[in-house]
């Protein structure tokens, strides 16, 4: 069985392959590995039913199309591998027999933006140009921008694309996708300089922003909801357990990140670092109160 960190080699393979064919010798230097192993990884693709060969060493794929299928086959790869592992590992074969065996079984209600037909060939068209790193220009209220795109990101049921503005010396910046009008691609390649992966991973709304250094919150959490931070845990938090109330400390990059959490379980959990953040967060409940 594959582990997730063979798993993440495969993938890489595939977006390798899926824009030029490459040499075994190269796959053999970029993952540190002999060409058995490169096979094995193959092979795992080709279980997935994706046309590999091999010819005087050089692998390419075959018959590749790209359609609203592998559009949509991608989101629900990255929903499964975002869920954790074990569920990566079994989705495949979920999809598969999920409709035989147990028609009546699950209610799943998601809440994200509907996606039309118009929507999947806006994706494919950024998904492109992010791939390719092609900069792009577009309209946003009537404002326009030119940005190299990073991501397409779903935070909260809603769609962003995450990118630069090389209008304001490459700030990063986030839009909402289906508000984003008159999409360009243009013939221009970017390179871009910042680590953007690993300040995802520690992102806990889609308020982060990867240009902050961040800071540490403290928060006074009523035992009675820990059970949901365990179950959908906050980036980088750690819980420091006491009899009636506990202790909650996680890395934020700004108090936007953190208010939607923090408001949905008042009067269950309070603020204690820093102050700046509490008293943010008491103005905000007292211009609440004076509006009622």
């Amino acid at each position: 069985m594959a582990t997730q960190a063979t798993l993440e080699k495969v993938a890489k393979i595939y977006e390798l392959l899926t824009k030029s064919p490459v040499s075994e010798n190269y796959l053999c230097k970029i993952f540190n590995k002999d060409k058995r192993t490169i096979a094995r990884y193959i092979k795992i693709l080709k279980d997935d039913g994706i046309n590999i060969r091999l010819n005087n060493k050089i692998y390419s794929i075959t018959d590749l199309k790209k359609d609203e299928n592998d559009v949509v086959f991608s989101l629900l790869k990255n929903f499964t591998q975002n869920q954790g592992y074990e569920i990566y590992k079994k989705s495949k074969n979920l999809f598969k027999e999920i409709n035989k065996e147990y028609k009546n079984a699950f209610f799943i209600q998601p809440k994200n933006e509907n996606l039309d037909n118009s929507d999947l060939e806006f994706f494919k068209s950024l998904a492109s140009s992010i791939e390719n790193k092609e900069m792009i220009n577009f309209t946003y209220n009537d404002y326009k921008f030119r940005v190299k795109p990073l991501k397409i990101a779903n935070c909260d049921g809603f769609w962003y694309l995450l990118c630069l503005d090389t209008n304001k010396d490459d700030k990063f910046k986030k839009f909402h996708l289906k508000s984003i009008k008159n999409l360009t691609i243009l013939n221009e390649k970017f390179t871009n300089a910042k680590d953007i992966e690993a300040k995802l991973k520690n992102a806990n709304s889609i308020w982060f922003d990867i240009d902050s250094q961040g800071f540490i919150v403290e928060l006074l959490v009523d035992n009675s909801i820990l059970k949901f931070l365990e179950r959908i845990p906050l980036k980088t938090q750690a819980i420091i357990r006491k009899q009636d109330e506990s202790e909650v400390h996680l890395k934020v990059s700004n108090y936007y990140e953190i208010l939607p959490f923090i408001l949905q379980f008042i009067p269950f959990i309070k603020v204690i670092a820093p102050n700046d953040l509490n008293e943010h967060l008491k103005n905000l409940l007292s211009e609440y109160l004076k509006s009622i």
